[in-house]
């Protein structure tokens, strides 16, 4: 089995019903993977999960997590 460790970070925005979702690979750099619209106004619920499309014997392992608000 083969184990390749990769450092990916993941940003997510809202700006009103807006939540703007992207992904760094490594460089750092960027890009946007989702842009969702919320219908409804008022408490949104975030939190990390993670999943293999090989099926079962992945372990993600989380270092870090910064929650903000502006």
């Amino acid at each position: 089995m083969s184990l390749h460790l990769r450092r990916i970070g993941l940003r997510s925005t809202r700006v009103g019903q807006i939540f703007l979702v992207e992904a760094a690979i490594e460089t750092w750099q960027w890009s946007q993977i989702r842009l969702a619209h919320l219908d409804e106004t008022g408490e949104v619920h975030a939190g990390i999960y993670a999943c293999s499309p090989k099926g079962a014997g992945f372990r993600p392992r989380f270092q870090f997590l910064k929650l903000e608000s502006r």
